[in-house]
């Protein structure tokens, strides 16, 4: 909302705006074919990860995508960090799909942490899909 000010020594009037532009970090995406991160992303993995555990760490506003692929059906998962109430929101918007459909309609689920360890990155309990553990590329 912006607001009328009024600076005495320069005898200017100016406008300010008390909203706070949060722009959402998109940290990339993963892609796995049967649970293996796919050769293209082998660079990207890692860096992905390492983008939205910073985010989460610092509570800022961030994505992260991650498909698991299998020979004819798969899930992607996308994350989503936001500041609600002086707390970070985890939250996993999911959706399956068998091919050649589309994948269907986005099931969004709040989840309850993450981590990241040496074989990925964890995303806990979000709700009916539990604990997603998006994997880590080997060194």
């Amino acid at each position: 909302m912006p607001l009328l000010n009024f600076d005495e020594q320069k005898g200017e009037l100016y406008v300010t705006s008390t909203e706070v532009c949060t722009q959402v970090q998109k940290c990339g995406t993963v892609r796995t074919l049967h649970a293996q991160i796919v050769p293209a992303d082998q660079k990207t993995a890692r860096q992905a990860e390492n983008c939205f555990w910073q985010a989460f760490q610092r509570c800022q506003p961030a994505t992260l995508t991650y498909a698991d692929n299998g020979l004819d059906a798969g899930t992607v998962n996308t994350f989503t960090l936001k500041s609600a109430g002086g707390k970070c929101a985890i939250s996993d918007g999911v959706q399956h799909y068998v091919v050649p459909r589309p994948p269907g309609k986005t099931t969004t689920y709040t989840c309850s942490d993450v981590k990241l360890q040496a074989d990925g990155l964890y995303v806990f309990s979000c709700g009916n899909v539990g604990t997603v553990i998006v994997p880590m590329p080997r060194s």
